[in-house]
């Protein structure tokens, strides 16, 4: 089953995908939990990996394996790697 959807923009050299976050997430971090919905099951340890998560997808290992990276800037990959929900 083709669990991804993928948008084009054919005036910019740009694609998003959206993958099963379960399977990249264990590429990334292996079967370390990253995020609760419940609050109080946050950790700084699943901070974390979500951090390393997003530091992975933008690295140029990252790019070299896939062939494409992660193109997100500083000032929206902090938030994004605290947002411990959804």
């Amino acid at each position: 089953m083709n669990r991804h959807k993928t948008l084009k923009n054919p005036a910019q050299s740009w694609v998003i995908i959206e993958i099963y976050p379960a399977l990249a997430a264990r590429s990334f971090i292996g079967k370390q939990s990253y995020k609760s919905d419940q609050k109080l099951k946050q950790t700084q340890e699943m901070q974390f990996c979500r951090q390393e998560m997003i530091n992975q997808g933008r690295s140029p290992m990252f790019k070299e394996k896939y062939g494409f990276s992660l193109d997100i800037s500083d000032d929206l990959a902090l938030p994004c790697g605290k947002q411990s929900i959804g």
